[in-house]
């Protein structure tokens, strides 16, 4: 009886690390084929992650073909990191976007045992990954496209919480859904 109730007990917490190590795994062989970055798009994420770098500046000629959160973070990564070489850089964009998705997939994990029991959540994050418009996403390059359902994710996610009022929560919402 005591090995079952720890088992319950630590399910939640033994699953989501063993599926975040398939995720990240399966993310990083998908995205390090040939060793560089697949699609235009990511090429064109480096260059004006290094343009703000150079010129200190946010650039918003472009801001409705990208809004400029996954370039400004990358940016930040790369004077955090270091890497400002090529392969550093390719190395960085690629570790990034793993994240983010690995947080897409665990969020909605997440979204779907709060709704629905930890089963639907199982389900809708295995589901999630059987999504070819995921990987067609990842591969040309629509890195803002997933940051910003994150985001929706887990504005639902935080959304319902008991903490702040509802002007508050409007506040949040509008500005997360501005940004990306």
């Amino acid at each position: 009886m005591h090995l079952k109730s720890l088992v319950n007990k630590y399910y939640n917490e033994f699953f989501i690390a063993v599926y975040s190590i398939l995720v990240i795994m399966l993310f990083y062989m998908l995205l390090s084929s040939k060793g560089a970055i697949l699609g235009n798009d990511p090429a064109v994420h480096l260059s004006k992650a290094w343009e703000m770098l150079k010129t200190g500046k946010v650039s918003v000629s472009e801001i409705t073909w990208y809004p400029p959160l996954s370039r400004i973070v990358l940016a930040e990564l790369m004077v955090f990191t270091g890497a400002l070489s090529f392969d550093g850089m390719i190395f960085l964009a690629k570790v990034f976007i793993i994240i983010v998705d690995w947080l897409l997939i665990l969020s909605v994990y997440l979204l779907g045992s709060r709704l629905f029991g930890r089963e639907c959540g199982i389900i809708a994050s295995a589901l999630t990954l059987l999504c070819f418009s995921f990987y067609e996403i990842n591969f040309w390059g629509g890195y803002s496209s997933i940051l910003s359902l994150l985001f929706i994710c887990v504005l639902i996610l935080y959304l319902p919480s008991k903490m702040g009022s509802a002007a508050h929560k409007s506040i949040v919402f509008l500005s997360a859904a501005s940004i990306v």
